[in-house]
């Protein structure tokens, strides 16, 4: 059984990221980052406080029949721009993410939705249904739980920017550890002690960035100031067809800076 994670929880936000050996998850505890690696979704939600906020890197809410594409994602991709909009794939609908392949998946998404499946959603498709079913057995984590997609995060913090270069890129990487250092200080040093305790099968570097954005969507801090509101995108959640919310969190102010 996991031990909980003692850390401030007063407001806390726990960046959380998928990766090879489940998943990594991120929060500041007073003048330190901690960070945990989980092997389940729900060996997370119990390890860390239940005042915390989860702010994940996955789809939550999917497409149907009645509601194909998620404005989320579409508006998601409008605000990146050409450059980065294809960091935003559509997730597959409730079905097809349970397939048993592939092929089956797509035959399934195209069906029911219009479209076929890359390869890329195909991919989490595990780590989707995970968070997927925790949520539909227990509702109220919807509070708790929320959806971010960490370009989309990046584009934020850089006042309405997107990063000009692929994230798995020498220069991509610079640009965003450059970004969330301006943020957060601490975040090379935790990059660093993450990297050095597991092994890159487990976690890599891009893995730790994305968590470290997602963690930022309610702590950024520069320059003396905290940003701890948050809004979505859209403005107003659509809910898909079992009442789960398919929205993106981002810090507040961060569309009126965009548009100054």
């Amino acid at each position: 059984m996991t031990s909980a994670i003692r850390v401030q929880s007063e407001s806390l936000a726990v960046g959380v990221d998928g990766c090879r050996a489940g998943w990594v998850a991120v929060a500041r505890s007073q003048d330190r980052l901690v960070y945990r690696l989980h092997a389940t979704f729900a060996e997370l939600l119990q390890a860390w406080p239940s005042t915390a906020t989860i702010f994940v890197d996955i789809p939550i809410g999917l497409p149907s029949r009645a509601c194909p594409s998620r404005t989320c994602d579409t508006e998601a991709r409008r605000l990146l721009g050409p450059g980065r909009a294809s960091s935003v794939f559509s997730p597959p609908c409730r079905e097809a993410a349970r397939a048993a392949s592939i092929e089956l998946a797509r035959e399934i998404n195209l069906r029911e939705l219009g479209r076929s499946l890359s390869a890329q959603a195909w991919g989490i498709c595990p780590k989707i249904v995970e968070v997927d079913e925790l949520l539909r057995d227990e509702p109220a984590l919807v509070h708790r739980v929320k959806e971010v997609h960490p370009e989309l995060l990046f584009w934020a913090l850089n006042a309405g920017r997107a990063m000009r270069h692929a994230k798995k890129s020498r220069y991509g990487a610079q640009e965003r550890a450059t970004l969330l250092e301006r943020f957060e200080p601490r975040a090379p040093e935790l990059g660093e002690r993450v990297l050095r305790g597991h092994r890159r099968a487990h976690v890599g570097r891009d893995d730790v960035v994305d968590a470290l954005a997602a963690m930022l969507t309610t702590g950024a801090s520069h320059e003396g100031s905290e940003c701890l509101a948050t809004t979505t995108v859209p403005k107003v959640p659509e809910v898909d067809d079992v009442g789960l919310p398919m929205c993106m969190w981002i810090p507040a102010g961060s569309l009126m800076a965009a548009h100054a």
